[in-house]
Order: C-alpha cells, then sequence, then structure tokens
C-alpha cells in the first residue's frame, strides 16, 4: 500500500492506470481484510486520498463500497489524526456521490471530529471540505445544523484566527449552508458575520480568504434585512 500511495502522488496516469488494473478493490480488500490494523488502514486511508481528483476513478471509489469502508475505518480508529484527515479528504471528493445515509454518516463523523480535533487547523479544515461536499440540500444543510455545526465554525474560526487555509473553507462552508434561508438568522445570531469579518481584516490583502468570506457575507445578507442591519452594526 505504500507503494501505491507514492506512485499515485501527483501522477494523473498512474490514478487512472492503478484503477483500471483494479487498484481500487485491491486497497479496499486490504482495508476490510485488516480492519483492526491501524498501520494498513492509515496507508489505505492515504492511498484513497491520492487516488481522488480524477472523476472516472471517485466513480469507481464509490460504487466499491469506499465510503463505507473510509467511514468504518475512521469509525475504529477515532482518535488517529492521519487516518481521520486522509478519511475526511477523500471523503470531501465523493460527497457528490453518495447516498442519504451514507450523508448523515459523513456528517456526523466530520461533526465528531471537529470536537476531537479542535486545535488541529489542517483537520478542522478538511472536516469543511467533506461538510460542504454533502450539505448540497436543504435537508442535509438543516442536518448539519441540528448537530452544531455552525457553531462549530464560528469556534473555529476564532480559535483560529491566524490560519488562512482554515478561514478560507469555513467561510466556504458557511457560504454553502447559508443557502438555506433559516441557516442564515442562526449564522446572525452566533456572531458569524463578526468572525467573518476579523477574518477580512486579519487577512487583508490575501485574495482566497478575501473572496471566500466576501462570497459568504453575501450569501448571508440575501434577502435576509437582519443581517445586512448586523453587518452594518458591526463596521461591515
Amino acid at each position: 500500500l505504500g507503494a501505491i500511495t507514492n506512485l499515485l502522488a501527483n501522477s494523473r496516469k498512474n490514478k487512472l492506470r492503478i484503477s483500471m488494473l483494479g487498484g481500487v478493490n485491491l486497497i479496499l480488500s486490504a482495508m476490510r481484510g485488516h480492519g483492526t490494523c491501524k498501520g494498513v488502514q492509515k496507508q489505505a486511508c492515504w492511498a484513497m486520498k491520492n487516488l481522488c481528483g480524477e472523476e472516472k476513478v471517485e466513480e469507481v471509489i464509490a460504487r466499491e463500497g469506499g465510503t463505507r469502508a473510509l467511514l468504518e475505518s475512521m469509525g475504529r480508529f477515532p482518535e488517529d489524526k492521519d487516518i481521520q484527515e486522509k478519511g475526511l479528504s477523500t471523503l470531501s471528493f465523493l460527497g457528490s456521490r453518495v447516498e442519504e445515509e451514507e450523508e448523515d454518516l459523513i456528517l456526523e463523523q466530520a461533526t465528531k471530529d471537529f470536537q476531537t480535533f479542535e486545535e488541529d487547523a489542517p483537520v478542522l479544515q478538511v472536516c469543511c471540505d467533506a461538510l460542504l461536499a454533502v450539505c448540497r440540500t436543504d435537508r442535509t444543510r438543516m442536518k448539519a445544523c441540528e448537530l452544531g455545526v455552525l457553531l462549530l465554525v464560528v469556534k473555529a474560526m476564532n480559535k483560529h484566527k491566524s490560519s488562512s487555509a482554515l478561514s478560507s473553507s469555513c467561510c466556504r462552508l458557511i457560504a454553502g449552508l447559508a443557502r438555506s434561508q433559516e441557516l442564515r438568522e442562526l449564522v446572525g445570531t452566533l456572531s458569524g458575520i463578526e468572525a467573518i469579518l476579523v477574518m477580512l481584516h486579519l487577512h487583508r490583502g490575501n485574495a482566497r480568504v478575501e473572496e471566500e468570506a466576501l462570497l459568504a457575507l453575501m450569501s448571508l445578507c440575501s434577502n435576509h434585512e437582519g443581517n445586512k442591519t448586523r453587518m452594518n452594526e458591526v463596521g461591515g
């Protein structure tokens, strides 16, 4: 698995070739056959992450049960940073290809990791990416709200103000959640607008953060007079 992982790194040709030769099924077979071996699970999650980035390969992973295999591995080793981070990163690619039940499982796992790794900005970043991948409907966005995702995101923004990568991911997730009218009000009451404005101030000149922050603010204020007023009151 280590050799496959290395061959897959930044190589589109190898991703397609390994997938065509049955590599996805071999990796999944190793995960299922050695469920309690942390080393195998860690390397398999890494290999799966490196396989992503090619739509055809991602379709194979989803079709062959890769989503479940990843979630099972993450469930067995909840405290292992590498398994969680690589698993979440892979799930962020697969989010648009999963079943409804799997969407809920991804939401629950990412929410748990938000709490377990609250001090680790890189893990929180992939949590945001995985959540955004499945929060494509009002149903999943409301489910995320019920799990307390918005509060966790605002807390992460305030705790890791210096991380531009996490700031971008948090703003992107807030913009995605704000597509649901009900959630715009909640972001406002949780001081989400203030947190985004702080990001804009701290990362002035960083085009990526500024773009994501402005998109989030635009989504929050769209057809919502209360959030427009809030933003003006706090100097936005």
